[in-house]
């Protein structure tokens, strides 16, 4: 909320290598952020979540194909070294 109890909203302007920010209240100073690099529209990650904790985010990178090995190699395994041990310790494993 702004000052006086006005809530105040942020306009975005958007265009292949720059977005711009204004504030709408004229008792703000103008906040611009310019970006001059576009980036991708989408994106794939990998994560769990369970009773004891969440696991770490996998991302694929842009234009990378799953297949069986790459999954295995760069998902499975490294949940299996490393978030497995760290959510469920050796004496709580069945």
């Amino acid at each position: 909320m702004g000052h006086g109890g006005q809530i105040s909203t942020l306009k975005h302007f958007n265009t292949p290598f720059r977005s711009c920010f204004t504030k709408s209240d004229s008792n703000y100073d103008r906040m611009i952020i310019q970006q001059n690099s576009s980036r991708p529209k989408g994106f794939m990650v990998w994560g769990g979540i369970s009773s004891r904790g969440k696991t770490n985010l996998r991302f694929v990178e842009p234009g990378t194909k799953i297949n069986s090995n790459y999954y295995i190699n760069n998902i499975l395994q490294p949940f299996l070294r490393q978030d497995i041990p760290r959510l469920f310790p050796k004496k709580e494993r069945i």
